[in-house]
């Protein structure tokens, strides 16, 4: 039995239905049947059978004609190439020839980015250094496209770029000024654009970024460490989204019996064993960050 090797080339994402080439042609099956012409194989004498190498049921071969057809969708993402085998059959169905087809998908850019989270919530001092790397988004592109960061102005709070800047090529967001004076919470709406050659499409996603900007507190008593406590009782339904904000420590301390400058750091101190909680450092806002379901009630002592 004589063999011959062929190889095609494709697009992914080309149509089902569509003819990649005639195995039956000269060219290719002439080259192995040399005693027999195609017009006699097309008549019934000879059979083609797709025997191998056929992942995902993406091709087949049309018996009579010899025609190699796509039967389902051509991903590269998913098989960027087949290694098929082909056995021709005379008419008693003995293997009278076999080819070895290979089909390279070739990509093209059809993904678009995604980043690891579309909503996150982050808290800031004021007093942070000018330049310094406030939060850097982590995207990824299926293609393999090179992404470009920017901050969508139109969709964020007003003013944001003002206070914050975004390296393009890499995505981290850092101060553009001291951030006194700043607003208390700004949204910003960072965008990854896939790098894409000019005459391809590019997409763009988004998610969604929650700064708080910490402001300092007073000292109490001139003490280079103070430990405050208070009480506050909240209830929150089971089904509330994971990291909704249930509640935040008071910023009404009495601290007016001292003077200078004090940063008030939050932590929880007792919980019951859920661990259903976290209470952000700088702010006091506690969030839930497991489902709620089933839970009861979960007593934590914040100072």
């Amino acid at each position: 039995m004589s063999s011959r090797n062929v190889s095609f080339t494709i697009e992914e994402n080309t149509a089902p239905a569509s003819i990649v080439a005639y195995l039956s042609s000269d060219e290719y099956f002439g080259a192995i049947n040399s005693n027999n012409d195609v017009t006699h194989n097309r008549a019934g004498n000879r059979t083609f059978w797709l025997v191998a190498g056929n992942a995902l049921d993406t091709f087949s071969v049309d018996s009579m004609t010899g025609a190699l057809v796509i039967a389902g969708p051509v991903d590269f993402e998913v098989c960027p190439r087949y290694d098929m085998v082909v056995w021709i059959l005379d008419g008693v169905g003995r293997c009278v020839g076999e080819l070895n087809v290979e089909v390279v998908v070739v990509n093209v850019n059809d993904n678009p980015p995604h980043f690891d989270t579309d909503l996150t919530y982050i808290t800031v001092l004021e007093s942070i250094p000018l330049g310094s790397e406030v939060y850097a988004p982590v995207a990824h592109d299926t293609d393999g496209c090179a992404l470009l960061y920017a901050v969508e102005e139109e969709q964020s709070s007003v003013g944001v770029t003002y206070w914050l800047a975004m390296d393009d090529d890499t995505g981290h967001l850092v101060t553009r000024r001291p951030l006194e004076g700043a607003p208390r919470r700004m949204i910003v709406v960072i965008t990854a654009t896939d790098d894409a050659n000019s005459d391809v499409i590019r997409h763009v996603t988004s998610m969604t970024l929650v700064v708080t900007v910490a402001r300092d507190a007073t000292v109490i008593c001139g003490q280079d460490q103070v430990l405050l406590s208070q009480t506050q009782k909240v209830a929150v339904v089971e089904d509330a989204d994971i990291g909704s904000i249930v509640t935040a420590a008071s910023e009404a301390l009495n601290t007016s019996s001292c003077g200078g400058k004090l940063t008030l750091i939050y932590s929880i101190i007792s919980a019951n064993n859920y661990d259903a909680f976290n209470v952000d450092p700088f702010t006091g806002q506690l969030t839930n960050i497991v489902c709620l379901a089933f839970f009861g009630a979960d007593v934590v002592q914040v100072q």
